[in-house]
């Protein structure tokens, strides 16, 4: 049998199976770049912050895929794909933005919780409430790179 923190793992291999199945090959690159940096990265700093500083979140259970007893290997590997299918499938326009990074929000946090129930990862006291809103700054920020990076005009009609 298998250790929990072999959870990490699998969750990273269905996001990336997923992103290989939603983004054409064509474009892997271009979003996997973005997504890196954004994704990947953004997770390997933010973690670290949100974990060891302000105490609001815990990776448990980690096994040998350990970082630094932050955060699992697999970790920024499974938001690095995540981030990919969020560029891939972002809508331009105003409303249909807004509800899209208000379902990715929940998303992540739903799997904050779906972890915790795996007992790999704690919401810590006030961070069960201040999470949606980081993971709502996170997102939005990173739609915000993207866009104008990509030069990309938000559409103001519904």
């Amino acid at each position: 049998m298998f250790g929990k923190y072999l959870i990490f793992f699998v969750f990273a291999v269905m996001t990336g199976t997923a992103a290989l199945a939603v983004i054409p090959k064509r474009l892997y690159r271009k979003y996997l770049l973005y997504a890196i940096f954004l994704g990947g990265l953004g997770d390997a700093i933010l973690s670290p912050i949100f974990s060891k500083i302000f105490h609001l979140t815990r990776y448990k259970n980690m096994g040998y895929f350990n970082i630094f007893d932050v955060f699992s290997f697999w970790t920024p590997v499974t938001w690095m794909f995540a981030f990919s299918i969020f560029f891939y499938l972002m809508p331009v326009r105003k409303l249909f933005l807004a509800l899209y990074l208000l379902v990715w929000t929940g998303l992540s946090y739903s799997v904050g919780i779906v972890l915790q129930a795996f007992g790999l990862f704690d919401y810590i006291g006030i961070g069960k409430y201040i999470m949606p809103v980081i993971f709502l700054v996170w997102f939005t920020t990173a739609a915000l790179v993207y866009l104008k990076i990509e030069k990309i005009e938000i559409n103001r009609l519904i």
